[in-house]
């Protein structure tokens, strides 16, 4: 059985908010050239996006590093120089972070049809949690039952409706069709190269739990 980091202290009020809140999916709706604009792949079991401001009340280790990483400093990528030079090349109508090309990438859950997020998730946050692991709320409510006492831990499965992205989840943005795409990228241990590496893109984004010492 899974046990969450849990800073108790916070999360009390974190889920009644939660519990108050009325959260609305707006689903990833395909525009016309959908096929032609390559996005996360997210999970779609009913649940709703909560945005990372839920998830790091259990988890703020995950949410420090986070910070930390190129993800969440997503949508900042667009705004610059080599960005926007890019977007010219390509001959996009908007600035890059402005363009439903790039931002399908660079946000979680953008709506390439609407240019919309869910309304939990902002676009300054960029690559955030359920862009990997998928919209959270049912998650959130299994581990609030665990947390105030209405389910025992050993008795639920606090993994219900979630997922552990993949390398397919990966490469629907890390690919050839990515306008930064290197075939060099990464070194294999034989001494070629490639453009992605799943095993080494993984550990450079490693968020997983410290062990005790």
């Amino acid at each position: 059985m899974i046990r969450l980091p849990i800073n108790r202290t916070v999360v009390s009020a974190l889920f009644a908010s939660v519990a108050a809140a009325a959260i609305i999916l707006a689903p990833v709706v395909s525009a016309d050239n959908a096929e032609e604009i390559p996005g996360p792949a997210v999970v779609d079991d009913g649940a709703d996006y909560v945005g990372y401001n839920q998830c790091q009340v259990c988890h703020s280790h995950q949410n420090q590093v986070w910070r930390e990483m190129g993800h969440a400093r997503a949508l900042d990528r667009l705004q610059t120089a080599e960005s926007i030079a890019i977007a010219e090349e390509m001959g996009l109508e908007n600035p890059p972070a402005e363009s439903p090309e790039c931002l399908n990438c660079h946000v979680t859950a953008y709506d390439v049809e609407t240019r919309t997020t869910p309304t939990p998730i902002d676009l300054a946050d960029g690559v955030q949690c359920e862009s990997c692991h998928g919209p959270s709320s049912e998650h959130i409510v299994i581990g609030r039952q665990v947390m105030f006492g209405q389910a025992e831990e050993d008795e639920v499965d606090i993994m219900a409706g979630r997922g552990w992205p993949g390398e397919s989840n990966c490469r629907e943005c890390h690919n050839p069709d990515s306008p930064t795409w290197r075939d060099d990228r990464y070194t294999l241990e034989d001494g070629t190269t490639t453009g992605f590496d799943f095993e080494q893109a993984l550990e450079l984004i490693d968020h997983s739990e410290p062990e005790d010492e």
